[in-house]
């Protein structure tokens, strides 16, 4: 199983503020979540389709 995963060093210098504010945002939604169902109550759902 593969998966295209983007991290900080694929993103371009312009770009980086954004990207990491973006991962911050939806890692705090996902450790405030304890299950699919919370995730999708925290905002989570539109973040990730």
């Amino acid at each position: 199983m593969t998966a295209d995963i983007p991290t900080a060093a694929d993103v371009p210098s312009t770009l980086a503020k954004a990207f990491k504010e973006d991962a911050s945002y939806k890692l705090a939604i996902m450790e405030r979540a304890a299950s699919r169902s919370n995730l999708m109550l925290a905002g989570a759902q539109a973040s990730f389709e």
